[in-house]
């Protein structure tokens, strides 16, 4: 079962969930540019999001 997409204020914090669950499973990190928040997001969500948001996509991490 993938993981709960969730958001953070700063860059650290979502990069260090970005490590937990990246071990277990597909993650992307990246930065919404409408309100500055970082996520981390499972492949479903981050699908949608990456069509339909404003995302930095300099700031995208995905693990394999």
């Amino acid at each position: 079962m993938p993981f709960k997409t969730t958001y953070f204020m700063t860059r650290q914090q979502a990069l260090a969930y970005f490590n937990k669950v990246a071990r277990e499973h597909i993650a992307f990190l990246a930065k919404d540019n409408e309100d500055g928040r970082y996520f981390v997001a499972n492949e479903k969500d981050y699908a949608f999001f990456s069509a339909e948001w404003n995302l930095d996509m300099s700031l995208v991490l995905c693990s394999e």
